[in-house]
């Protein structure tokens, strides 16, 4: 009798398995866009963000800002919970790979200062069927460009910043540089080479200080940008041309550097005030946001008509490019999946976030938002001029990507650091010609 009864319990509970069996294999477990946000079920997202060190006129501060944009999308959304952690900036990438590994990152994940565009190919989510038609035309299709990899587009731009050349006016103008001109068509090496002598001639001191040091590897990184491909790998699979553009790059620094045209900014850590006090023409390359952070806090001023943005200089037959702060708010899934019309809710708030705080931030930073840009101009004269407004508008289309997973940009980092700043420092003492340190660092490439 016994044996009977453990019997029909054994089976009993078999079928019970294979019900929540069958059950959890009828749930969606895809993502589609089309799966609407369920009324009658609470939603709870974890949301990560990096509370940027900004305050505004009437004393806001970011997480205040955060904290009323998630109160207005939960008034929106009443079945929807957002779990607000501000995350330290030294640790917060490292706490995302760390739940990532173990297959529970947050929901929504915004962050200033991305390292990559797909960081786990499969929790990570694109947002690409997510976009509705009538939103593409409000995002430039540069800064979309810049976050796709293999036809989609890994998460919801907010707000970028170019790597710009900030220069006084008068200054440039006095030297005989056509400001407007360059602003509106770019410039090439001789142009700015003949701004440089121009400027040492004068013998004012107000010459063009380049913000990351001499021998800096970034600076070096972002003439080679300026001369050709737009990557490492670009340079290796040209081959003998790939060998041509990194000589002409060095010889181009090393120029510069013979002829003491080259002033760096680690020689002078007050380099920034002295621009803003007009001891300095031309600094660079920088981002936008750093300039106004010493501007203000040097003249506490709102409008600066001497300040123009420029862009960077490029090589003879190049174009220029501009390497990207790309503010990115990213969805991802769990491990456990919790179901498309949670991925679903994820995406509304990843959206409404992204495209309300890139609007309040960006002008804070003097930058962009990526969600109606336009709408900067048409706010009327603010801290920055019109010019500056259009330069910044203009720069969307010549962006350079971000590197396409942390891979990438761990072993670029690596390369910066065991292989050009090394040859760099040969280069610059002499113990390197161009065409050594070129056939050196190709070398490396291969």
């Amino acid at each position: 009798m016994m044996g009977r009864q453990g019997a029909v319990i054994g089976l009993a509970v078999i079928i019970l398995v294979g019900l929540y069996l069958f059950y959890q294999a009828t749930q969606p477990t895809y993502v589609d866009p089309e799966v609407q946000i369920n009324p009658d079920r609470h939603y709870t997202l974890e949301f990560w963000d990096y509370p940027l060190p900004m305050t505004w006129e009437d004393g806001t501060n970011y997480r205040d800002l955060v904290q009323e944009l998630i109160a207005q999308f939960e008034k929106e959304h009443p079945n929807i919970t957002i779990n607000y952690r501000p995350l330290p900036f030294a640790q917060g990438p490292e706490l995302l790979e760390q739940a990532l590994g173990r297959g529970s990152p947050p929901d929504v994940y915004s962050e200033p200062f991305p390292r990559g565009i797909v960081y786990h190919p499969g929790l990570q989510l694109p947002i690409t069927d997510f976009l509705a038609p009538e939103e593409l035309a409000s995002y430039s299709p540069g800064v979309l460009a810049a976050v796709e990899w293999e036809g989609d587009l890994w998460g919801w731009p907010a707000w970028f910043s170019p790597l710009v050349w900030a220069g006084n006016r008068p200054l440039l103008e006095g030297a005989g540089l056509d400001v407007s001109q360059v602003q509106t068509l770019g410039w090439n090496w001789e142009e700015f080479l003949d701004l440089a002598r121009q400027l040492a001639a004068g013998g004012e001191g107000a010459g063009i200080v380049f913000s990351t040091g001499p021998g800096a590897e970034e600076l070096f990184y972002h003439l080679l940008a300026n001369n050709g491909p737009t990557s490492l790998g670009g340079f290796r699979e040209e081959g003998d041309g790939g060998l041509v553009r990194l000589a002409e790059a060095a010889a181009f620094t090393h120029l510069l550097c013979s002829e003491g045209l080259w002033r760096g900014g680690e020689t002078d850590p007050a380099w920034l005030e002295n621009f803003w006090a007009g001891r300095a023409a031309l600094v660079g390359p920088v981002n936008t946001w750093v300039i106004r952070g010493a501007g203000i806090r040097a003249l506490q001023a709102r409008h600066q008509p001497d300040l123009v943005f420029l862009p960077p200089p490029h090589g003879i037959g190049a174009r220029e490019y501009s390497a990207p702060t790309l503010a990115l708010v990213r969805v991802f899934r769990q491990r456990r999946f919790q179901g498309a019309d949670q991925v679903k809710a994820a995406m509304e708030f990843a959206r409404y976030f992204s495209q309300k705080q890139g609007q309040a931030v960006a002008q804070r930073l003097w930058s962009l938002p990526a969600y109606r840009p336009g709408d900067l101009l048409a706010g009327g004269e603010g801290e920055l001029s019109p010019a500056n407004i259009r330069f910044l508008l203009r720069s969307q289309d010549y962006l350079l990507p971000l590197p396409r997973d942390l891979a990438q940009w761990r072993q670029e980092e690596k390369w910066k650091g065991e292989v050009l700043s090394p040859g760099l420092e040969k280069l610059l003492s002499g113990e390197l010609t161009p065409r050594e340190f070129a056939e050196q660092v190709f070398a490396q490439l291969q």
